[in-house]
C-alpha cells in the first residue's frame, strides 16, 4: 500500500532502518493526539465561553 508523503524526501525504494516504521508510527500517533488535544481545548475553551 503506497503512501507517499509529500514532504519532499526521496526515500521510496530506499533500504531503510529496522525502527524507522515504529517511529513513524509513534509520530502519526503523537500527531493524531496533539490534534485532538487543540481541538478538545478548543472546544472546552468556547463552551466554557458560551456558557459565562
Amino acid at each position: 500500500m503506497p503512501m507517499q508523503h509529500d514532504n519532499g524526501s526521496p526515500l521510496w525504494g530506499a533500504p531503510e532502518p529496522k525502527w524507522s516504521g515504529k517511529v513513524r508510527v509513534a509520530v502519526l500517533v503523537l500527531a493524531s493526539l496533539a490534534a485532538w488535544g487543540v481541538v478538545a481545548g478548543g472546544v472546552f475553551m468556547l463552551t466554557r465561553w458560551i456558557a459565562s
